[in-house]
């Protein structure tokens, strides 16, 4: 998907209500400057995701994925991909508890973005729900749409203890949380 309809998509999904309260406080609405970026990386899960609801933590192990990000960067041109991760709690979503069909999670991501000036780090908070193979990250720093795919597993015969996620979204490096 191209960056003009990754953004298109996302902004079509910023208005779908998420689940009620995966955070007992609301980040703050994003502002300020937003960049273009498309994400990927791997997370490994404490508890399996199958046919059957699951509630449990992810973490990437740190900066371990790939960000891709288009513009400037606190007034910096960015230079090329950097790193990514994530870390939370996943569980349930709007039809119950996280399973293959369906799941919400809040967490915490950090980034390093190289730029024409040395790198730039950008951390935050998200919440997040999936239906199917695709979800919406709704709030937090970095609003986007998804894909996600089972790794180790295959989330019907064998439960998931991986999730691959492909991101594309707007990345705000100011205000928010």
């Amino acid at each position: 998907m191209g960056l003009g309809a990754t953004l298109a998509v996302c902004l079509a999904l910023f208005g779908v209500p998420g689940p009620a309260g995966p955070r007992p406080d609301p980040p703050a609405p994003p502002s300020g400057q937003g960049l273009l970026c498309t994400a990927e990386w791997v997370a490994r899960l404490d508890q399996p995701i199958s046919t059957s609801s699951s509630f449990g933590q992810f973490t990437s192990g740190g900066e371990t994925g790939v960000i891709t990000c288009q513009g400037t960067l606190r007034g910096h041109s960015v230079t090329g991909p950097g790193t990514y991760g994530e870390s939370g709690a996943f569980g349930p979503g709007p039809a119950g508890g996280a399973d293959c069909t369906n799941g919400a999670g809040a967490g915490d991501f950090t980034a390093t973005i190289p730029t024409d000036t040395g790198p730039q780090h950008v951390d935050g908070i998200l919440s997040f729900y999936w239906a199917g193979a695709t979800g919406v990250v709704f709030d937090g720093r970095f609003p986007a749409a998804f894909r996600l795919s089972p790794g180790a597993g295959d989330c019907v015969r064998e439960p998931a203890r991986e999730l691959h996620f492909e991101v594309g979204g707007i990345l705000f490096v100011d205000g928010g949380s």
